[in-house]
């Protein structure tokens, strides 16, 4: 079994590499036939509940091998994965020169006194800020970025005592995809160790399109955040001073509101 470390350092080197990485959730189906002929849909209920398990797939090129599987648990899935990875570091180490692979080992140790260090700052800090539950989340989000007057997402990592690590803004324009937003969120989580994850995009005006959008870039952050056993605590959108939270219903009820305009 891979630990929660170990898959956000897979994720980060699945990112690196450009490894793509999806999931599925199918429900299965059966036809069954009576004697007249026509197909009755029968779901197996049994089944039902397997399908709530997410198959895995992934795809990447190195150096050019093609690695790639699918119908993968995630165990499997990063097992293969820390397998690959393994292998294209090996295969680099053996092309290093001793000079450069002695720099390469003492840069990763630097780099680990460092992330340590930070740690040890993070947790001893006692100015820390506090986000607890989603209503607490709104008032400390409509706050801190009231005087925001341009469109931003930002991605606000935290601890697991629910303490701010980091707070990211990620660029993003109209025509950007879903899959590219939510891999940059979670980039960011990853990179701060987050265990939870708020994310609020700043937007000037709200239309019912922009919205659904933005349910389906909340619910593809929600399903890859999980690959790395971190919680997105909530999405929200902010248009002018208004926050509606994907958590409370807020952005479905915003948008079957304008709907019946």
């Amino acid at each position: 079994m891979i630990n929660t470390e170990k898959k956000k350092e897979i994720m980060l080197l699945a990112e690196k590499y450009n490894f793509e990485i999806s999931a599925s959730c199918r429900i299965p189906i059966d036809f069954q036939y009576f004697d007249d002929y026509s197909p009755r849909l029968v779901v197996n209920l049994d089944s039902l509940r397997c399908a709530l398990e997410m198959e895995f797939y992934y795809s990447g090129i190195y150096d050019g091998i093609i690695y790639s599987d699918f119908d993968l648990s995630e165990d499997q899935l990063f097992e293969q994965l820390s397998d690959i990875f393994e292998e294209i570091k090996n295969k680099k180490v053996s092309l290093m020169p001793d000079d450069d692979l002695l720099s390469e080992y003492e840069s990763q140790a630097q780099k680990m006194a460092i992330l340590e260090a930070e740690k040890v700052k993070r947790e001893s800090d006692p100015t820390k800020t506090k986000v607890g539950t989603i209503h607490s989340a709104k008032d400390y989000f409509l706050k801190q970025y009231d005087q925001v007057s341009c469109e931003e997402l930002h991605v606000i990592s935290l601890d697991q005592m629910d303490h701010v690590i980091k707070d990211d803004c990620v660029t993003i324009g109209d025509n950007d995809e879903i899959e590219r937003i939510a891999a940059e969120v979670v980039k960011k989580a990853a990179f701060s160790n987050a265990a939870y994850v708020y994310v609020v995009n700043i937007q000037k005006t709200a239309s019912t399109q922009t919205l659904k959008k933005n349910v389906e870039i909340a619910t593809k952050i929600n399903e890859r955040l999980k690959i790395l056993d971190c919680l997105m605590a909530d999405y929200a959108v902010m248009v002018d001073k208004n926050y509606l939270s994907y958590r409370m219903k807020e952005i479905d009820k915003a948008i079957n509101d304008m709907q019946l305009w």
